[in-house]
């Protein structure tokens, strides 16, 4: 719709742009229709089955006030045609929630933070605690993480331990391979404090594990998060 349509010299508004006077329009369509105050509307048959709207809304410049009178002609809708838009709309409020759904369910299961206080004699692997969930399975008895869909995952450990000696290692593995290592700092016999952290892409059923060859003095902790979607 082109600005002369709905504008003459007789309600125009000094400099105003076509989203003001949008704006006004949507505050008079906006109140009650027994709002005495500011914007008016009216609506009334013309011929040919059209219906005719009526605005009336308060200039106020300084303290002079003026009515501006705007008036618009709806042409009828077929029921068919709601009907296709209520269709539509209908399937777009669906795909909608599915993708709500999505989102949501991805933010509950992309992240995961586990904390171990022991670690497995037989094998050094730090016994990591936490709730699992569909996308990370925690085995607590062995320190198994094990994942439920593929993606590319940040993955970080923070181990706090005492070294006995200057060649020991704390090891972030999958699978059973070594995917990164760091040297546990040598203090006589001191607790000190290393991290782990490396981006890599996991498949469904990679198991990850931390093996530490130190003594743990303290809570350690690991966590992962799968990146995008």
């Amino acid at each position: 719709m082109a600005k002369s349509d709905y504008i003459s010299l007789s309600n125009a508004i000094t400099d105003a742009s076509p989203a003001d006077y949008l704006q006004c329009f949507c505050d008079a369509l906006d109140c009650e229709l027994d709002e005495a105050k500011d914007a008016l509307r009216k609506l009334k048959s013309v011929k040919g089955g059209a219906l005719r709207l009526g605005l009336a809304v308060p200039i106020r410049v300084l303290r002079a006030t003026r009515v501006a009178t705007y008036s618009f002609d709806l042409e009828p809708v077929s029921v068919e045609r709601i009907d296709v838009l209520e269709s539509k709309l209908r399937d777009q409020q669906d795909e909608l929630e599915r993708l709500r759904g999505e989102v949501d369910g991805g933010q509950e299961v992309s992240f995961i933070e586990l904390v171990a206080s022991a670690k497995d004699a037989s094998r050094s692997n730090l016994l990591w605690q936490g709730v699992g969930s569909s996308n990370f399975a925690v085995d607590e008895n062995l320190g198994e993480v094990k994942i439920g869909h593929p993606g590319v995952y940040t993955i970080a450990v923070v181990s706090n331990a005492v070294a006995y000696s200057h060649n020991q290692l704390s090891y972030l593995m999958k699978n059973g391979d070594v995917l990164q290592t760091v040297h546990c700092r040598y203090q006589s016999n001191y607790a000190s404090t290393s991290t782990l952290s490396v981006i890599t892409r996991l498949d469904a059923g990679d198991v990850l594990t931390v093996k530490c060859d130190c003594d743990i003095a303290s809570a350690s902790y690991l966590t992962i998060a799968r990146l995008g979607c």
